[in-house]
C-alpha cells in the first residue's frame, strides 16, 4: 500500500500552554508554567497517532507568579538549572485508544535522570485554508512523581507533594 506523507509539527508557544499543579502542606494547590519551551512531532499523514513526539522545556523559564519561590525551584535543591537546565521528554511507542485518544509511553529526563513515562493525550485536526500549514490542536494531563528525580528530595509529602500535574494544552504547526 502506499505511505502518506510523513510531516513534522512544531508545538506553537504563542498557542499553547505548559503547566503543572503540585500540593503543598496537603491541601494548597501551587500552580505555576513554563515560558520557554519546544516540541516536534512526526506525524505520517492518515495515520491515527504520530510517529514520534520530543518535548523540550527550559527549566529556568519556570514561573509560579513568587519571584523568591522560582529561584528556590531553580536552584540546586530542585531543578539544579546550572547544571540541567532542561526537561526532555522522547517518545518510544504511541498507541490509538479511541477518537482523538492515544497513549504515550517514553523517556521523561529531569535532572539527568531518565526514566519511563505513559500518559494520554488528545490531538485533532484544525481546519485551515488551503494555503495555510496544516495545524493540530493537543491537550494532555498527567503524573509525575518527583522524588525519583531528586527534585526537592529533601522536602517530604505533606510539606510538598509527590505526585506533580503537568498540563498541555495547545497547538502544533507544520513546518
Amino acid at each position: 500500500f502506499l505511505q502518506g506523507k510523513n510531516r513534522l509539527y512544531q508545538v506553537d508557544p504563542k498557542r499553547s500552554f505548559l503547566g503543572f499543579e503540585v500540593s503543598h502542606l496537603g491541601f494548597i494547590r501551587v500552580p505555576g508554567f513554563y515560558h520557554d519551551y519546544s516540541g516536534e512531532v512526526d506525524w505520517e499523514d492518515g495515520a491515527l497517532v504520530p510517529t514520534r513526539i520530543d518535548l523540550m522545556i527550559q527549566v529556568a523559564s519556570i514561573d509560579t507568579k513568587l519571584k523568591w519561590r522560582d529561584e528556590v525551584l531553580r536552584g540546586p535543591e530542585f531543578f539544579d538549572v546550572a547544571h540541567t537546565p532542561q526537561v526532555r521528554f522522547v517518545s518510544r511507542a504511541v498507541k490509538a485508544l479511541r477518537g482523538d485518544l492515544m497513549e504515550v509511553t517514553g523517556d521523561l529526563t529531569i535532572r539527568k535522570i531518565t526514566l519511563p513515562l505513559t500518559f494520554k493525550l488528545t490531538s485533532s485536526k484544525i481546519p485551515t485554508a488551503d494555503a495555510a500549514p496544516l495545524r493540530r490542536r493537543f491537550k494532555g494531563e498527567f503524573l509525575v512523581v518527583r522524588l525519583p528525580y531528586g527534585v526537592g528530595a529533601h522536602y517530604r509529602p505533606p510539606f510538598i507533594g509527590e505526585w506533580v500535574t503537568i498540563k498541555l494544552d495547545g497547538e502544533m504547526v507544520e513546518r
